[in-house]
């Protein structure tokens, strides 16, 4: 069965490619969103929505803050970005944020650095001692997506602007349904529970279409477009079937070094409970690297008895008991030599603990040996965009809508040429017309 043809045909999950789809929508372009979530293996809303949250500040653009309120309630955080060190709380928006900054000794020009929030501005404090720089240090690495050891990240493409209103959400399955029905409401002709079996060439260079299923049907369609862009990684494209791999990346799949896995802990009811931030970063040792329970991002729940703990560990160890365990218990101690009165336990294991590769699937949050990743290479196609965490400069909001904003650049400048062509046709057609008169 035949689609009518779109501009662009968005391939995407877990709501990755939906901003993207409003903002070409909106700008006067057929959009059709494909959303494969449900092939990319079972997982729950909170391992699909990563642990970064959103820094807001007038650098972005009011559609990114619209498309973070169209999903799941999102809460701005008081005090803002926190870091808990090991002797105490550094709030990033708090009336004693500046003593704390000359407290911790933190440099005034690596402050004016986190402020910009550029990577120019990072390349100017490079040569401070790390003692100086750690707060920038935690910018450029918070959400990366290739890992370098700590110290070693102000060459960061993209640092988070810690300063900045910090947003967080609870997510949850209906949030992802309704921010597909604010696609919907913006024009974008949206296909859930899609799954890409093939592909349509013209050519060696361009895909004419793609050739999906849907809601458990046996029937396929061709979905048609001129332009199409692609918002998994070379991993998660392998759940569509080798054919869509090799297709899309002939060299194979990149696997992460690192990934970011979610340990769920109960505290017990307690005044030190209670003062905790909804989401912050727990830090043990600035001089110890920046993994496992050394550093954790700690987030509350819906329930006030859980929180999750969000850790960097060894993709290789991802559904290794023992190691988990170790890590769990590791974690548990530095709770409590932090919340004693709060009794830590371990509430539930990352999703790896009780499940296997082929049911969960790829790691929602990699981290990538940067040299792979360099050498990582995608398949030729003229008018495919990649767009997932194998192409941002970082993990989360930042890095996707900061990539997005780049496709749209790239798909303006093809569809004003394209326009300026076929005005040029018309004329020399209506030209042609009057001579032959």
């Amino acid at each position: 069965m035949l689609e009518d043809m779109n501009t662009i045909v968005i391939i995407s999950a877990f709501g990755r490619g939906h901003w993207l789809a409003v903002e070409l929508q909106r700008s006067g372009l057929s959009v059709c969103l494909v959303d494969v979530t449900e092939k990319m293996g079972s997982s729950v809303p909170e391992d699909a929505e990563g642990p970064f949250g959103f820094f807001y500040s007038e650098k972005k653009k009011e559609s990114q803050l619209e498309r973070f309120l169209e999903g799941d309630p999102p809460q701005t955080l008081p005090g803002g970005f926190t870091v808990w060190l090991s002797d105490g709380p550094l709030e990033m928006k708090s009336s004693l944020t500046l003593h704390r900054l000359d407290q911790l000794q933190v440099a005034p020009e690596v402050r004016t650095a986190i402020l910009a929030g550029e990577a120019d501005s990072f390349k100017k404090i490079q040569n401070l001692p790390f003692s100086k720089t750690w707060l920038a240090q935690i910018g450029a690495s918070l959400a990366a997506n290739v890992y370098f050891p700590h110290g070693e990240l102000l060459n960061s493409k993209l640092p988070l602007s810690l300063f900045s209103n910090y947003m967080t959400i609870m997510p949850t399955r209906q949030g992802h349904q309704k921010s597909l029905d604010w696609c919907r409401r913006q024009g974008v002709k949206v296909i859930e529970k899609a799954e890409v079996i093939d592909f349509s060439f013209f050519d060696r260079k361009l895909v004419r279409g793609i050739e999906i299923r849907h809601d458990r049907s046996d029937l396929s369609r061709l979905i048609e477009g001129e332009r199409f862009v692609w918002c998994l990684t070379s991993e998660e494209s392998e759940m569509l079937g080798v054919k869509i791999q090799d297709h899309l990346y002939p060299e194979g799949k990149l696997e992460p070094e690192w990934i970011w896995s979610r340990f769920r802990i109960k505290l017990l009811p307690c005044l030190e409970r209670e003062q905790l931030p909804a989401h912050f970063l727990m830090l043990q040792d600035l001089d110890r690297p920046w993994t496992h329970e050394n550093f954790t991002l700690v987030i509350r729940t819906g329930s006030p008895d859980f929180f999750d703990c969000w850790m960097r560990i060894s993709n290789v160890q991802r559904f290794n008991k023992e190691h988990l365990e170790f890590r769990g218990q590791r974690l548990i101690e530095i709770l409590k030599s932090r919340l004693e009165l709060s009794d830590p336990q371990i509430g539930e294991y990352p999703i790896g603990y009780e499940h296997t590769y082929n049911q969960v699937g790829p790691a929602r949050h990699p981290i990538y040996n940067l040299s792979k990743k360099t050498r990582h290479k995608v398949g030729g196609f003229q008018n495919i965009y990649f767009d997932s965490p194998e192409q941002w400069d970082c993990l989360g909001w930042e890095g996707a809508f900061a990539h997005q904003n780049g496709i749209i650049t790239q798909i303006n400048h093809w569809w004003e040429a394209k326009q300026a062509q076929l005005r040029k046709q018309k004329k020399n057609q209506g030209m042609n017309e009057v001579n032959s008169d």
